[in-house]
């Protein structure tokens, strides 16, 4: 008794202190996991400066849903709006650093006032708390359900001995007396790929809390006779929406699905009427979901597509103008030459590499699960949870199988088999509590930390700080170049102002609306997009442009800055107020000679330079933000250099080129 209450006591405290970690720490996370976080999420879709369409969401491509964007990231930001507003209609002005606040009063119009870091990280508190509340609780739900009793096929006599040595050799858990946090769920809690991947607006992280809801419907109904319409409905429900936002989807549900159609059959026997009775109701409600699905799909690219007087032409009665969008993905995805464009790996990679790197030793416990679970077979003795510990290695098998297929192979496809990999590596924890936890703590540290901060680290920083610098550079009155070198894709939401640097008495106005130029106010003009969002100055489109050059060749970067900042000695015009900023990683130098090589590097130290190809431009250092760490391009160590100086080159730097002679 005095172990249990221990043990439940330490459980319950270390899983409300990762909950918090998870809503409080988590969404504020420098690090820059993947372009799809801030793309497929919807916020460059929604509030991208200029209005960027990805390219997923082209209507030439159609190949996402707009319905997972929708629900991350607009609709999040829509019940923040609203609560904005209602703080204002109760007067109580609350001042945040870095988000939108109206100093005076009045009441902020609309979405398009969002700052940067609204837009960041919003949708990242709702992700987190949707983790909580779907997964956590699901696969909570899960262990309870699968604990509750273990009914067996064999005789009775051994059912009762292999209860009473589980119990034994359970050490409290599992038995009346614990009340903690199961060990899974404290497994989900702290593992790396929830803290950092599950609390963003991923199509993968809700395609996990999808699965999540299924596992449990599914499961939690296992042993229940009370299969009735209210069940079939979330089936086809939760079967709908996660082929819709991704098709993948598929590879993970289909061997829980085929669990549910052999408990079924079990249960009613080989009596038609009733079988075919649950499993249409589970079909109409999968297909009536399905068609609300592509017509709200098809609305949305067809808005998107006009003639020159833009009237739109689509019909959403013609059949042939349905877009259909996980069958679009999966014929893009089948297409090696589209796959190409993003990379391909070895067919192995999902199984050998991408699996340790998402889940560690989880990983090892799955595979070493399986042999065991073979020669368990062939024991007279097999209780239920046996049998859903093989549901759940069977999704990690078929779903490895498939998604391995093609050969662009990313970790984040592999999101999903988190919940079924806590729930059979909870077994195996208990077997080695200490070097197991020890282990698995370890690893998810320093995952954490490689992902959640120093991958990527330094580009939302730079890019939050762009609005600033923007406004005290009133140098030149075309609009900045921001080129990004050797980096991810820098999503330009970002960059939208903080309701503060812009005058509070200024207001979103149409063009075409009564009040504009009225010559009381000085109107923020606006452009209207997608979901009504309207485009204002917080976007600083007269001011910032930014350019991508992502891992482009030194070539290409050389020409891109002639463009963007034409003051050679041979241009008859040489404005010697014209610059740009380049925001490079710790680089060093990549030729020997001195006329095509270049040399970037911090400032404050001895090597401290910016070096390029042409002595025409004047660089310098402006700033660096960190940490920060391009895994394509590590910083060069030099022999004694110290792990200090080493970690100080972790950083992005920011270089301000200008039209000014070399010294």
């Amino acid at each position: 008794m005095i172990i249990s209450r221990k043990s439940t006591i330490i459980s319950w405290v270390v899983y409300i202190i990762l909950l918090f970690f998870r809503v409080l720490v988590c969404p504020f996370q420098t690090g820059y996991v993947h372009p799809d976080e801030f793309f497929q999420g919807g916020q460059e879709l929604f509030f991208g400066c200029p209005p960027t369409i990805p390219w997923e969401f082209e209507p030439t491509n159609a190949l996402r849903s707009i319905i997972p964007p929708t629900f991350m990231t607009w609709f999040p930001l829509q019940i923040y709006d609203w609560l904005r507003k209602l703080l204002l209609l109760l007067t109580m002005r609350i001042t945040i650093p870095g988000f939108a606040n109206d100093r005076n009063g009045m009441t902020i119009v609309g979405m398009g006032s969002f700052s940067g870091m609204e837009v960041l990280i919003i949708p990242r508190i709702f992700c987190s708390l949707l983790s909580i509340l779907i997964v956590d609780w699901s696969v909570w739900s899960i262990y309870e359900a699968s604990n509750t009793t273990s009914t067996s096929k064999s005789t009775s006599n051994k059912i009762r001995n292999t209860k009473k040595e589980y119990r034994t050799n359970s050490n409290t858990e599992g038995s009346e007396e614990y009340c903690g946090v199961p060990i899974a769920v404290l497994l989900l809690a702290s593992a790396w790929p929830t803290m950092v991947m599950l609390t963003r607006p991923f199509s993968n992280s809700m395609e996990s809390y999808i699965l999540a809801l299924l596992i449990a419907t599914v499961i939690t109904h296992s042993r229940s006779n009370n299969i009735d319409i209210f069940f079939c409905w979330k089936i086809g429900t939760i079967c709908a929406v996660g082929i819709f936002t991704r098709f993948t989807f598929v590879f993970f549900a289909f061997p829980l699905l085929l669990f549910l159609l052999y408990g079924m059959i079990q249960k009613f026997g080989m009596r038609k009427t009733i079988i075919w009775k649950k499993l249409s109701w589970m079909i109409l409600f999968f297909a009536f979901t399905s068609v609300g699905i592509v017509l709200i799909d098809t609305q949305y690219y067809s808005s998107t597509t006009s003639d020159d007087d833009g009237n739109q032409q689509t019909s959403l009665f013609d059949f042939s103008s349905l877009v259909l969008t996980p069958l679009n993905a999966l014929t893009y995805n089948s297409k090696i030459s589209n796959l190409k464009e993003h990379g391909l790996h070895p067919r192995w990679t999902h199984a050998v590499v991408n699996m340790m790197i998402m889940f560690g030793p989880l990983t090892l416990f799955a595979y070493l699960s399986i042999p065991t679970t073979l020669w368990n077979r062939k024991s007279e003795t097999i209780i239920e949870k046996d049998v859903i510990f093989m549901v759940y290695q069977t999704m990690i098998v078929f779903s490895l199988g498939f998604l391995s297929i093609a050969p662009h192979q990313e970790p984040r496809f592999l999101l999903p088999l988190i919940i079924p990999l806590v729930l059979l590596g909870e077994k195996y924890i208990k077997r080695f509590p200490t070097i197991g936890t020890f282990v698995w703590i370890l690893f998810n540290v320093i995952l954490f930390i490689l992902f959640g901060v120093l991958h990527q680290g330094g580009v939302s920083q730079s890019l939050l700080s762009v609005g600033s610098t923007a406004i005290i550079q009133p140098r030149q009155t075309q609009p900045t170049s921001w080129i990004f070198w050797r980096t991810y894709m820098p999503p330009t939401f970002l960059t939208r102002l903080s309701r503060d640097i812009i005058d509070g008495t200024r207001t979103c106005s149409s063009r075409s609306s009564p009040e504009y130029n009225d010559g009381k106010k000085d109107p923020i003009s606006c452009e209207q997009t997608t979901f009504g969002r309207e485009l204002d100055d917080m976007c600083q489109k007269e001011k910032v442009r930014i350019v991508d050059l992502n891992g482009s060749s030194l070539e290409k970067l050389w020409n891109t800055i002639q463009t963007e900042l034409p003051c050679s000695r041979n241009e008859e015009i040489h404005d010697q107020e014209a610059f740009l900023f380049l925001v490079v990683p710790f680089l060093a130098e990549n030729d020997g000679s001195d006329d095509n090589g270049y040399y970037f590097s911090y400032a404050g130290q001895e090597e401290g330079r910016c070096q390029l190809p042409n002595e025409a431009y004047k660089c310098d250092h402006v700033s660096n933000y960190g940490p920060h760490l391009t895994t394509e391009d590590f910083p060069p160590y030099q022999y004694g250099t110290s792990a200090t100086d080493y970690y100080d080159r972790l950083v992005l730097n920011v270089y301000n080129i200008s039209c000014t002679e070399t010294i």
